[in-house]
């Protein structure tokens, strides 16, 4: 899998969302076929899918000659059109997170990926993950025996080179914090797997060339043993090459951490330590230059801030505060929050934030009042992705970069009416655009040698009126964010010199199209990569940026003495009228830009070609994953036996749009056969489906308020001598945004109870043979966050009523409605407030036979498993749950860990009922109907997490409470249970 570069994958939380998957708009797939990939593509994108193949087969060329491999079969390469439609891919159970950019699965070998209008993050994503496809090709299964950055780092080297990986290395190393090979091997390593794993290969690379980077994956496949496979490839065993591997960074990067860096100019907006966050991005500078407004987390949600900045009468308590705006990933007002694509940018009356994001299911532009974090404009251009958008001077017109059919270009919205032009038509990629201070140009990064996969980034300018593009600026390297000083000059970012770091362009608003660096002084000259600035000159220039800083990014600024004459006259001496930022001079920068030794492409290569495009896509079935199949049996002495049975099997087309699961149980003494057929078909917002289903014994239990394992560990139902449930079922369901959803769902079958006395006291419990047509209407909304161990934020609110569809009258008669509410706080020091509100009702002449029933695990600690039952029921629990050992490990029979143990304290209350008018809750204040409990807990992941993702093994020790007292703690219920945290 792919993360991005950068840093965020260090800063996104360990949760997945329970979001809905939201393409943005139905398609018809083509497949184009090559020598040796399927390349399946939109209605539309036949140019970028001829791109990609070109891609696709000159890796593969390189790779046969790296890893001397040739492909068993086809690859097949999925592009979607921008990232929405990529994280709604149906190939994946589970919504993308924002940090992947593009993956490939283990079974199938399939690659797939999002095309953004960026055809260089395209070739570096796509061929990212064909080495991960030739990996599993040569390696043939078990990959979690191979070190991620093996895996990573290899594929990151044979895809990109060192790009990418001086820029993080070197700020580890000058700050003394870079892992060498022993911590990515036995501490993990995160994201550094990525990078660090790309610094490890071209070590690799550059010592014994590349050919033996290949050998080593080969032999750690032979071996399975990385000494061994250390030894055979290189001569030398892990520690040995531990060793080696961190000497070669000392000296490739001495001259680096020696150099002195002049610093003192700068300012520091955020600080990791007292922030508690090492991420701080995509800063942004009011017009009048005192407020910043940029991208963090809170808690594990990222988070629009804004921060005051030092000045004349802002106390140190003002300039530490930071005001949240608004959290992203809460509601479906913002959806995405765009990391790598979004930009701030303030209007220029300073009151308001403008930036991109997705909003209930379409990309936006949002603008917010920077007082309220309210949402006052909202603007929903027709492209696939937005990105960099950026206020004109007089804010009449926002200047954005959009991408349309897999091309990006530069485009420029008019405020009132929403109207948008494109600005340029061409396949180069355009980038972070920003007006002039008259406002008739706009300035931006192209690419200046007209390759638009492998570009060098100059500056361009645009005039509005006429259309007329010209070149400011070409150096070496990319030069990215124009933006304006005092004089008419451009400010910008550029590695002209190894390093990322600021530069004027002296003169702009005279000059005549002459092109170069002869007008063109530093502004900075950090030794560490400057990632984003953004500047304001209505006071003189004052300037923003973010930078990497010990693993971290970090905010600062800088401004002209005019605009902070206090801090150059206490750090220097200058001119108080001054309005420019200074040169500095560059003369000891220290580049560690690292070239790669060419890939050798394989002798046998020949050239590609397109054996056919445009076919429609075909959605063939088959098998996805590994079935599970789980049998078992037992005999006694005197020759009696039993066996059982358990297979589960899905299949699927590749594309993920159609699903048939089947699952088939058998037992024997007694005999139940059991089994259900479920066919999915998901295409664009909509789910359909339909199943059939025949039940029996404990699988034929099912109770709507404990959804668990626990129905099969502590059966309740000793009364029913047989049970049978068979029938037929529909569904369609409508995503209405990533948090939101309405299904509609038919049923019909068949219901045969046989109960029996236990105790002769006991009322006889009517038998049931009922048939049963129903229609279900359910509305959900749910923005929680979870993780493996259950809910982190957030909320849901689900309403459902069901009615019957009795055709002949003879039909079961029941009706049933639910209401619930759930709501989650995570706190900084990693606890969670959890609260749920559950009700419901079941009215109809057969309601009784089917009552509700509460109790035990999941509803009311501290009472029998399902105790209580009646035709009305609800449940409110609050519980604290909160960390209580971090990681305990065993020695016996092998070494082993159960992972985190969490604890909760609760308090449940809870009641079942047939008649609403003779219910009463207390008496005498202390509880009559209404049952309560208090408890403590421990709970942790189970063994089979990744079958039941979020069940959680649990023991809970409660006690009812009647309102005054609980039974002393000798006598608390304490029960094991299986099942999902609520």
């Amino acid at each position: 899998m792919r993360k991005l570069i950068l840093i965020l994958p260090l800063c996104f939380p360990a949760a997945l969302l329970a979001q809905h998957k939201v393409p943005s708009r139905h398609y018809e797939w083509k497949t184009l076929r090559t020598d040796r990939f399927f390349i399946h593509y939109p209605e539309g994108y036949l140019n970028v899918a001829r791109i990609a193949a070109d891609i696709s087969e000159k890796t593969a060329d390189r790779l046969q000659g790296v890893l001397r491999h040739n492909l068993s079969r086809r690859v097949p390469v999925f592009l979607y059109p921008s990232f929405q439609d990529f994280q709604a891919t149906n190939i994946l159970p589970y919504a993308i997170d924002e940090g992947t950019g593009g993956f490939t699965d283990f079974f199938e070998r399939r690659v797939v990926l999002p095309v953004n209008g960026d055809l260089e993050a395209l070739r570096h994503v796509l061929a990212h993950e064909i080495v991960h496809a030739y990996q599993f090709d040569m390696l043939g299964g078990n990959y979690g025996a191979y070190p991620l950055w093996l895996m990573e780092g290899m594929a990151e080297y044979l895809s990109n080179g060192t790009q990418g990986m001086d820029s993080v290395v070197r700020d580890l190393m000058v700050y003394s914090r870079m892992p060498d090979l022993f911590d990515l091997q036995f501490a993990g390593g995160g994201y550094m797997n990525y990078p660090g794993g790309q610094s490890i290969m071209h070590f690799i690379a550059i010592r014994w060339g590349p050919e033996r980077i290949g050998m080593l994956l080969r032999e750690m496949a032979a071996l399975r043993h990385l000494d061994k496979a250390f030894r055979s490839t290189f001569g030398m065993n892990f520690f040995e090459f531990g060793v080696e591997y961190r000497l070669h960074l000392e000296r490739t990067y001495a001259k680096a951490k020696a150099y002195d860096e002049a610093s003192l100019r700068y300012q520091k907006v955020s600080f990791r330590y007292l922030d508690r966050n090492g991420f701080h991005y995509k800063p942004a500078l009011s017009p009048d230059g005192r407020t910043v407004a940029f991208l963090t987390y809170r808690s594990i949600f990222p988070a629009i801030v804004i921060r005051r900045l030092p000045g004349p009468g802002i106390s140190e308590d003002e300039q530490s505060e930071k005001r949240l705006l608004l959290r992203f990933l809460k509601s479906a007002d913002y959806e995405e929050w765009q990391p790598f694509t979004t930009r701030l940018s303030f209007h220029p009356d300073g009151t308001r934030l403008l930036f991109g994001t997705r909003n209930r299911g379409s990309q936006a532009l949002a603008v917010v009042d920077i007082s309220d974090g309210s949402l006052e404009r909202l603007y929903t251009p027709p492209v696939d992705v937005i990105s960099d958008p950026v206020y004109s001077p007089d804010g009449s017109r926002i200047a954005f970069v959009g991408s349309i059919r897999g091309r990006t270009e530069l485009f420029v919205m008019d405020v009132d009416s929403g109207s948008i032009r494109s600005l340029t038509d061409d396949l180069c990629r355009e980038s972070t655009p920003s007006f002039t201070p008259d406002g008739l140009f706009v300035d931006y990064a192209s690419c200046g040698n007209g390759d638009a996969i492998e570009p060098d980034m100059d500056l361009f300018r645009v005039d509005l009126q006429s259309g007329n593009i010209r070149r400011l600026l070409a150096m070496p390297g990319r030069q990215e964010m124009p933006s304006h000083g005092t004089d008419g000059s451009v400010l910008f970012i550029s590695d002209h010199q190894g390093v990322r770091n600021l530069y004027r362009l002296r003169g702009t608003a005279t000059r005549d199209g002459k092109t170069g660096s002869e007008n063109v002084e530093a502004l900075t000259a950090s030794n560490i990569d400057l990632l984003q600035i953004d500047v304001s000159s209505q006071r003189g220039e004052s300037v923003v940026f973010s930078r990497r800083e010990e693993g971290a990014i970090e905010i600062y600024r800088m401004a002209a003495p005019a605009v902070d004459a206090a801090f150059y006259r206490r750090y220097g001496g200058a001119d108080p009228e001054e309005k420019r930022l200074p040169a500095v001079s560059t003369a000891g920068l220290v580049s560690t830009e690292l070239d790669s030794p060419p890939l050798p492409v394989s002798p046998f290569a020949t050239p590609y070609s397109i054996v056919d495009y445009n076919r429609p896509y075909q959605p063939w079935l088959k098998m996805t994953g590994y079935p599970f199949i789980f049998v078992t049996g037992a005999s006694d002495g005197e020759g009696n036996s039993a066996v059982a049975f358990l297979g589960y099997a899905a299949f699927q087309d590749l594309k993920g749009d159609h699903e048939l699961e089947a699952f088939l149980s058998y037992q024997e003494k007694p005999v139940y056969m059991n089994g259900e057929l479920r066919y999915h078909y998901r295409r664009y917002r909509v789910e359909a489906g339909a199943g059939v289903y025949s039940y029996s014994g404990v699988f034929a239990i099912f109770n709507p308020m404990d959804f668990s394992l626990n129905n099969i560990i502590y059966n309740p139902f000793y009364r029913l001598s047989t049970l049978q449930t068979t029938g037929m079922i529909g569904w369609l369901e409508a995503r209405l945004h990533s948090f939101g959803s309405v299904q509609l769902s038919v049923e019909t079958g068949r219901d045969e109870f046989t109960y029996r006395s236990v105790y002769p006291e006991e009322d006889q419990r009517q038998d049931v043979y009922k048939n049963r047509q129903s229609v279900r209407l359910r509305y959900l909304y749910d923005s929680t966050v979870y993780s493996l161990y259950g809910p982190l934020d957030g909320q849901a609110f689900m309403i459902m009523t069901e009615a019957p569809l009795r055709t002949s009258g003879r039909e079961r008669e029941l009706y049933q409605h639910l209401l619930e509410y759930r709501l989650y706080h995570l706190f900084e020091n990693d606890s969670i407030f959890a609260f749920r509100a559950l009700a419901v009702a079941a009215t109809g002449a057969d309601a009784k036979d089917y009552p509700y029933r509460i109790g035990g695990y999941y509803t009311v600690r501290g009472y029998d498993f399902q105790e209580f039952e009646g035709r009305y029921a609800g449940v409110v629990n609050l519980e604290y749950r909160f960390t209580f050992i971090e990681q305990l490990v065993f020695g016996v029979p092998t070494r082993w860990s159960p992972g985190l143990i969490r604890s909760s304290i609760f308090m449940d209350a809870g009641a079942a009922f047939d008649d609403p008018d003779t219910f009463q809750g207390w008496q005498n204040g202390r509880t009559r109907d209404l049952r309560a409990s208090v408890g403590v807990g421990l709970h942790w992941a189970n063994f089979l997490w990744f079958l039941m993702p979020g069940a959680l093994m649990k023991i809970e020790w409660a006690s009812p409470y009647d309102g005054r007292r609980t039974l002393p703690f000798s006598q608390w219920q304490g029960r094991f249970s299986v099942g999902v945290q609520f």
